[in-house]
């Protein structure tokens, strides 16, 4: 019976506590005649107003495939490196004047203090000078005098001028293997200054987001302060804080003008034009390391120059050689007279001879000399080109290891941000929640904004291994770079 009066007693307050809220309820509805909409969520604060301004203005933006392209074209050091390629280009038009004719003209014109004649009556006896009639003097060299000459020479064999010919084609073959490694090495500075104007930008990027953290953390500081239950310590840590992130926003500002700056002259952009990088470019992984050290000894622009160095001293040597072979020449020459004419000389006032000239070293000491000196440079450009092949071959390994060291610290870089990240997250936690202290607070903050930058850091080194490695295997980079 107690037990039927309790439930009957459980239920009227379970009734009663019913039609109060539906009594609560429907003056609501009655005002409104429909359900109210709830508040939107108060919009969150970006905290964008602490980050100082740009410290320079924008420029036209330029990808990696675009700064190649133009610093394979407009690059200065590209620019003035053609031009030794001009400059074997003439050597060798040089060495085949050497074997073409000469001719050249001269006109001579003399004025003598007197003229040079001969009285032949004053030299007779008086006896012979009554029988003869009077003659006036001989002019036999006229006091002015003008005279034209044509001379042409022709090699008919001579050796050592056929060699030399030989000589200007390894010397344009060289010029321009050494305007491909200058090329192959503007580039990857290219490359390197791009790279880090892209960390510099990241870098950016990372300072902007410590800013506004630096801003929350000081706002909850001064709110916790305001309500008593924080101190003014907190707030001036975290003051001194924001500042410290907006000093180094602004140092990596700069330091992203300065990488911009190169890359403007690198690629000879316009004066006070600043480009802008856009994107990270990420390369294929490499091949193995075999093959392209086997590419390498095939690819590099300085084993060829090595080895054209070793032909070249080999064909100087020959041309040496040649100095002791005898030579054959033609000469050809015409003379004409403009003045008056020698009364004692011919009357002909054209002539012309023609002479052919052997010419046979007998002895000459100078040439041992060179022949030992041209021995030992033949024998050092050897002993390069062998050296130079090993040298490469270890690069080539060497910066195998290097990207796959480089590719280790980057993950090792990457965990260390997540743990970065949950480290400042428990610490805003625990602070907001008055459990933690302010000091803990700028501490995670600082190991979370190390952690980043080393990051940004240890990509870049990566890439720029990666690079590195492509670059000792004698690859092209901008057609690794379109390949992407």
């Amino acid at each position: 019976m107690r037990e039927a009066l309790n439930m009957n007693r459980w239920r009227s307050m379970f009734g009663l506590f019913v039609l109060g809220a539906l009594a609560c309820a429907l003056p609501a509805r009655a005002q409104t005649g429909a359900a109210q909409p709830t508040a939107a969520p108060p919009e969150k604060k970006t905290y964008d107003e602490f980050i100082p301004p740009p410290t320079s203005p924008p420029g036209p933006s330029i990808t990696l495939a675009e700064a190649l392209l133009r610093a394979s074209k407009r690059n200065l050091t590209i620019l003035s490196t053609e031009q030794d390629l001009a400059q074997a280009e003439a050597k060798l038009y040089q060495a085949w004047a050497l074997l073409m004719p000469v001719a050249q003209g001269n006109i001579q014109w003399m004025h003598m203090n007197k003229e040079i004649s001969v009285d032949f009556m004053s030299s007779l006896p008086d006896s012979l000078k009554q029988m003869m009639p009077a003659t006036a003097p001989m002019v036999v060299q006229p006091q002015e005098q003008y005279t034209g000459a044509l001379q042409a020479h022709l090699p008919l064999v001579n050796l050592q001028n056929w060699l030399t010919i030989g000589l200007g084609k390894k010397g344009r073959e060289l010029a321009m293997s050494g305007l491909d490694e200058a090329r192959r090495q503007v580039l990857f500075g290219v490359t390197q200054v791009y790279y880090g104007a892209l960390v510099s930008k990241s870098l950016i990027t990372l300072w902007e987001d410590s800013i506004r953290t630096a801003a929350r953390h000081m706002e909850a500081a001064k709110a916790r302060f305001d309500a008593g239950a924080g101190l003014r310590i907190d707030v001036a840590r975290a003051e001194l804080d924001l500042e410290s992130a907006k000093q180094s926003l602004i140092t990596s500002r700069f330091a992203y003008d300065n990488a911009r700056d190169a890359l403007a002259v690198l690629i000879d952009y316009e004066k006070g034009v600043l480009p802008e990088v856009v994107e990270i470019q990420t390369l294929k992984d490499p091949p193995a390391v075999e093959s392209m050290a086997e590419k390498a000894t095939r690819s590099r622009n300085d084993l060829k120059l090595v080895e054209l160095q070793k032909e070249l001293a080999a064909q100087d040597l020959d041309v040496v050689w040649m100095r002791f072979l005898p030579t054959l020449d033609l000469n050809w020459q015409l003379n004409h007279n403009f003045g008056d004419m020698s009364a004692l000389g011919a009357s002909d006032r054209t002539t012309w001879a023609t002479v052919m000239v052997l010419t046979v070293p007998i002895f000459e000491g100078f040439r041992y000399g060179m022949l030992d000196e041209k021995r030992a440079a033949l024998k050092q450009a050897d002993i390069k080109a062998l050296e130079r092949r090993l040298q490469v071959e270890q690069e080539v390994r060497q910066a195998y290891r290097d990207f796959r060291s480089s590719v280790s610290n980057v993950e090792t870089a990457q965990r260390q941000v997540q743990l970065a990240d949950e480290a400042m997250k428990l610490a805003e936690a625990a602070f907001e929640a008055g459990a933690g202290t302010s000091l803990d607070l700028i501490d995670a903050q600082k190991r979370h904004n190390d952690a980043g930058i080393n990051l940004a850091t240890q990509r870049l080194l990566c890439q720029l291994a990666l690079i590195k490695l492509y670059q000792s295997a004698g690859e092209d980079l901008i057609s690794l770079i379109k390949e992407k």
